[in-house]
C-alpha cells in the first residue's frame, strides 16, 4: 500500500508541475500585460479629454474647466514613457511601433514636448483666454501626432 501511496504522490506530483509551471508563466506575463492594459485605458482618456477640448475649441466655450484636465494630460505624457519597458513591445493588442523601444530617448522627448504643450495649455486654461487656448490646443495636437506618427501603428 505504501508502494502505491508512493507512486501515486509522484505521478501526480509530475503531473502539477507542467500546470504550476504554466500558472508561473502566466503570472510573470501579468505585469507586461497590466503596463499595456494601462497605458490603453490612459490613452482612452486622454482621447475623451481632447475630444471635449476639441468640442469647446469649436464652440468658442468657456475654457477654464479644462485647467485641471489639462494639468492632467501634462502629468500623463510626461510619465507615460515609463510604461514602455522591455517586454510590452508585441501582444495584448499594442499598436506600439519597434522604434518606441529601440529609440527611447526620441520617445521620451516627444512625450516630454507633449507634456510641455499640454503645461502650457493648462495654465492658459486658467486664464480663460479662449483664443490663446485654441492656438495652444493646435499645439499640442502636433505634439501628439509628431509623437503617434513615429512610434504608433497607423491604422
Amino acid at each position: 500500500m505504501k508502494k502505491i501511496i508512493a507512486i501515486s504522490a509522484l505521478l501526480l506530483g509530475g503531473a502539477l508541475v507542467p500546470a504550476g509551471y504554466a500558472w508561473s508563466q502566466a503570472a510573470i506575463a501579468t505585469p507586461a500585460a497590466q503596463l499595456i492594459e494601462t497605458r490603453q485605458a490612459g490613452q482612452d482618456v486622454v482621447y475623451g479629454l481632447i475630444s471635449d477640448m476639441k468640442a469647446a475649441v469649436a464652440a468658442k466655450a468657456d475654457v477654464k474647466g479644462f485647467a485641471d484636465g489639462a494639468g492632467a494630460l501634462s502629468r500623463w505624457f510626461h510619465n507615460f514613457p515609463s510604461l514602455f519597458p522591455a517586454g510590452t513591445e508585441t501582444g495584448h493588442n499594442t499598436k506600439v511601433l519597434a522604434a518606441a523601444f529601440s529609440d527611447a530617448a526620441g520617445f521620451a522627448k516627444a512625450a516630454e514636448e507633449a507634456s510641455a504643450a499640454a503645461g502650457k495649455l493648462a495654465e492658459i486654461a486658467k486664464t480663460g483666454d479662449q483664443a490663446a487656448f485654441a492656438v495652444q490646443f493646435q499645439a499640442l495636437g502636433q505634439a501628439c501626432g509628431a509623437c503617434h506618427r513615429t512610434y504608433k501603428e497607423r491604422n
